[in-house]
């Protein structure tokens, strides 16, 4: 799940985790030194220096410490962004089949939710474990060598309540984020749902529906990432009351055994201060533990989807236009979730620039036809013929393709960025010729106040349903395609807006091939020949 850039900015963290616990070690260490010249030295000159030297260590340490603390933002926020780049490339790159049978809201949630998961669970809870652990380890070799009795006690004492809270919890963490894995799951899927089927849910009155499935998912999550805080943290405060207990403890065991409290003094301060990173170092380990528990489930998702992304396709400038027809050759098709094939040994044959109508009960099969020619599905027999042979380059074919569906995605930008769609500087020009061609330039110049530049709002709200249309068919024109694809692009019009949607179809005829997939006859009547489908033949 690591580009090997990744893995070489990782291995620099674990580095300079490694030298943050040098620098901790050093500010720990310089203390003891200073405290015995303090209590035993009459060289006021010689206690200043030294006093000088621990702050300097101190000082150093956590200037470290704060730029290790931003390096390690920086390579973790890197990394989240890198990997949703990268997820969202390889869900864009998958085949189109998959996104009928899944839908978009497990790549929503894994993309927002189980990214920030493996990241801030899984990676930074690693290094962290990895380098406080290594602390624990080296404070606790020191203070053995110190004082073996005190120290075996401090640890043993400590590390056992720690570790007897991660036995009892490990389990109900596991579970936990398991609840809280399909928890995310729905929530994302009920959100998308909701904000897509507003128009219904308002017209029903069904949102408090809507709220109710969304909510009680939300709430679940965010009862189990309460639970799992407080248990991480709440060893915390009880074990930094026992150790103030234990450091008058500590220093009442020194004075009794040296009986110099002024002896006893650099003891009592070293492991003071070596018994605050100590606990400080376990409560991490501890909560970075408990952290990747929970975020496992999320994080073996994330797994699994990654090994299923596919690369998107470079785009391509040569196209592969259509010249003399398009032919279906005994060509049959199934979807995965179905028994009975959708298209049966079709033939079809669509001559160049001649305009072709597919018409058809639901499920006659004129979208799935639809979908090969645009290349978005394969037949599981037969051929697809473009001027007599196969389709060599798929992205060559489509880059020929012009396709207008029956609903028009627009985003929130300008009405020239929305006919260009995804190009980032619009060819003006361009733009203008196919609002043209699509019959829009008149509405566009004397009804839009910023006329091209004008921004259409979110999902075209400054659009009727047959200006919404003809912004697809010019979208469709942009890049002068030798072919149009038209399925149920007027089916949700009203009989004067689809005439005047069919007009501007018909001012193509002749000039391009176009293949018009409709319900109704009467939007068949400028083609050229009209094919029925019934139970995916001719």
């Amino acid at each position: 799940m690591l580009t090997p850039s990744s893995k070489r900015q990782l291995a620099l963290l674990f580095l300079a985790s490694l030298v943050g616990v040098a620098a901790d070690l050093v500010g720990i260490v310089s203390v003891y030194p200073f405290l015995s010249v303090a209590a035993t030295s009459h060289d006021t000159h010689r206690v200043v220096e030294l006093g000088t030297a621990v702050l300097l260590a101190l000082t150093f340490a956590n200037l470290y410490a704060a730029w290790l603390y931003g390096f390690n933002n920086r390579f973790m926020w890197a990394e989240q962004a890198r990997l949703s780049k990268r997820l969202l490339e390889g869900y864009l790159g998958r085949p189109f089949l998959l996104y009928l049978q899944q839908g978009t809201a497990l790549a929503t949630k894994t993309i927002l939710s189980d990214v920030n998961a493996y990241v801030f669970g899984g990676l930074q809870s690693w290094v962290r474990i990895v380098s406080k652990g290594l602390l624990i380890l080296i404070i606790a070799l020191g203070l053995v060598r110190l004082d073996p009795y005190v120290a075996l006690g401090s640890v043993v004492f400590f590390g056992g309540i720690y570790a007897g809270i991660h036995r009892f919890a490990q389990r109900r963490f596991r579970r936990s984020g398991e609840r809280k894995n399909q928890a995310d799951t729905l929530r994302h899927k009920f959100l998308a749902e909701a904000l897509s089927g507003v128009r219904e849910l308002k017209v029903m009155g069904r949102e408090a529906w809507a709220l109710e499935r969304f909510a009680t998912q939300t709430e679940l999550s965010a009862r189990i990432g309460a639970y799992f805080m407080t248990v991480a943290e709440v060893p915390r405060f009880a074990i930094e009351t026992i150790a103030f207990g234990g450091v008058v403890a500590v220093t009442m065991y020194f004075v009794a055994a040296g009986g110099d409290l002024a002896a006893a003094l650099p003891k009592v301060g070293i492991f003071t201060l070596a018994a605050y990173r100590l606990i400080s170092a376990l409560q991490q380990v501890f909560a970075n533990v408990a952290l990747y528990l929970v975020n496992r489930p999320a994080i073996e998702s994330l797994r699994a989807e990654m090994a299923t992304l596919s690369p998107i396709v470079s785009e391509v400038e040569d196209r592969l236009p259509l010249e003399h027809s398009l032919a279906f050759e005994n060509v049959s098709f199934t979807y995965p979730e179905r028994d009975e094939p959708v298209l049966r040994q079709l033939d079809l044959t669509v001559e160049a620039n001649t305009t072709v109508g597919l018409i058809g009960t639901t499920g006659a099969g004129k979208s799935t036809v639809a979908g090969m020619v645009l290349g978005l599905l394969e037949p599981d027999e037969g051929r697809l013929l473009v001027d007599g042979s196969p389709i060599a380059s798929l992205p060559a074919w489509q880059r020929a393709i012009g396709y207008v569906p029956q609903d028009i995605l627009i985003v929130d930008d300008t009405l020239a960025a929305n006919v260009a769609f995804g190009v980032p500087q619009p060819d003006l020009e361009a733009v203008r010729k196919a609002c043209q061609l699509a019959m829009l330039d008149t509405f566009v110049e004397t009804e839009l106040p910023e006329g091209y530049q004008t921004v259409l709002g979110e999902r075209g709200v400054r659009l009727s349903g047959g200006q919404r249309q003809r912004v697809g068919i010019a979208r469709a024109l942009y890049h002068d395609p030798s072919m149009l694809v038209l399925d149920e692009a007027t089916s949700a019009l009203d009989e004067a807006t689809e005439s005047a949607v069919m007009e501007a179809i018909r001012g193509l005829s002749s000039r391009k091939t176009i293949l018009l997939i409709a319900h109704r006859t009467s939007t068949l009547a400028a083609c050229h020949n009209v094919f029925r489908l019934e139970n995916g033949r001719v």
